[in-house]
């Protein structure tokens, strides 16, 4: 059996990095023989190093694959045609992952995405918007991602002016988070006399990771609280982006309630985190997460269709986004949730751990290292059988 070829980012800054090293990850543990080719070679993430034990990373593509998965949007995807054109005539299978959160992908995706043999996506949702962007229902596969409990030593953090009960909700800087909306339904439901805060942990993935960075989401966050003209307002704590993994860990123990009026995801994975975390979940009432958070595991914000016509949209996430359709939370429905869950926690936890631990068996169950990459197998028709040196591959 020839080796699968994965060509995808080795990085953990978004959602498409850290899938491919939870899948990388749970191929190797299934015994598949790889090749792993990182399509940034600029960042990679230690971690995948330290799992596949192996510290030669390069460019290229491995011509000797049966199989060849291109872990990528579509965008990104047509810069290698040439190497999907000479795939198809050696008789190499193309299979492509990818996501998109709005209820269409971009018209001109099906001409590429149609000529692969397989499209993986992450959710329910997505392949409801991958087909009616005419896309080849019948070559789509929903695959989610890998979420596991996490056990990494903890590192004390500490939070400035942190109430008893805090909100937390962590996200990338970008419109499609709803965090405008998060921070609307807060101020406007909450008072600074309630013991209580909200904590920020932002992601400025396209600023750069730097103070620079930091500077200017905060001015954005003060102007949007300036903008409501709001006086008796609770705490709202944004942190700096520089927390290790150990850090989140401890900032998962420091909150109470999740929170994200998401107006897109392909699958979710923060909310997939926080049902680990057993957390008590406040999300949109549609997206990707929905898969694995059933009725009744969680708070659901009530959410409609609207053109996203924001143009920092264009500019954080892609021309692409304009003039498509996003689920755009009711703050007024935000507030309720926020202000339910806030009651709950404190007087009826008995209802709100059922929900947690609902939410938490669910994810457990579809979302687990060996059930994805069985099914990830599967999909790709690949043989089980382990590499016969019984070593782990290198990356390419």
């Amino acid at each position: 059996m020839k080796p699968l070829s994965w060509i995808g980012p080795l990085n953990a800054e978004n959602g498409y990095g850290q899938a491919t090293i939870g899948y990388l990850c749970g191929l190797l543990k299934a015994g598949i023989d790889l090749r792993i080719f990182n399509s940034d070679p600029k960042r990679i993430c230690p971690d995948i190093i330290a799992e596949i034990n192996d510290k030669s990373v390069k460019e290229g593509t491995d011509p000797k694959s049966d199989t060849m998965v291109f872990h990528m949007d579509a965008n990104v995807l047509v810069q290698f045609s040439d190497i999907l054109i000479q795939n198809r005539s050696r008789g190499i299978k193309n299979v492509s992952y990818m996501t998109f959160e709005t209820d269409s992908v971009p018209s001109h995706w099906a001409r590429i995405l149609n000529d692969m043999d397989v499209i993986i996506v992450p959710s329910e949702a997505n392949k409801l918007a991958f087909a009616k962007g005419r896309v080849n229902m019948n070559k789509i596969r929903v695959l989610p991602h890998i979420v596991s409990p996490i056990s990494i030593s903890k590192e004390k953090i500490n939070i400035p002016n942190k109430k008893s009960f805090s909100f937390v909700s962590i996200f990338d800087f970008t419109p499609k988070k709803g965090w405008m909306d998060l921070l609307t339904a807060y101020w406007r439901e909450f008072r600074a006399a309630e013991d209580i805060s909200l904590i920020l942990k932002i992601f400025p993935s396209k600023y750069g990771y730097n103070e620079k960075a930091y500077e200017i989401i905060t001015k954005r966050l003060l102007d949007h609280k300036k903008g409501l003209g709001l006086m008796d307002i609770p705490l709202a704590i944004y942190l700096k982006p520089f927390y290790s993994s150990g850090q989140m860990e401890s900032l998962w123990d420091n909150s109470q309630v999740f929170v994200l009026p998401t107006r897109g995801e392909g699958f979710g994975l923060t909310i997939a985190e926080a049902a680990l975390h057993k957390k008590p979940i406040i999300a949109t009432d549609y997206s990707g997460h929905i898969d694995y958070l059933p009725e009744g595991s969680f708070y659901p914000i009530k959410s409609n269709w609207q053109i996203m016509d924001d143009v920092e949209m264009a500019l954080t996430g892609g021309m692409h986004y304009i003039n498509q359709n996003m689920r755009y939370c009711d703050t007024e429905d935000l507030r309720k949730k926020m202000r339910q869950a806030y009651e709950d926690f404190k007087n009826n936890k008995i209802k709100q751990d059922e929900m947690v631990n609902k939410a938490y068996n669910s994810v457990l169950e579809k979302c687990n290292e060996k059930i994805v990459a069985d099914k990830l197998i599967e999909i790709l028709e690949l043989n089980k059988e382990p590499t016969k040196s019984g070593k782990k591959r290198l990356i390419y």
